[in-house]
């Protein structure tokens, strides 16, 4: 029993996950399109954001 409830708990974490990280694709998106810095620097900045979601 205990190892069904560690079970739940581990994909109900993998869910919020997810729920989350497809909430922020439109958040990163948009900033993403909207930056106004060019070349590499531009790009480190638009993507920090989705870095920062992944880690």
């Amino acid at each position: 029993m205990l190892n069904q409830k560690g079970q739940l708990q581990n994909l109900a974490t993998i869910l919020v996950g997810v729920i989350v990280f497809a909430a922020m694709i439109p958040i990163l998106l948009t900033a993403i399109a909207e930056t106004e810095a060019t070349g590499i620097e531009g790009a480190l900045m638009a993507y920090l954001p989705l870095f920062v979601v992944l880690g």
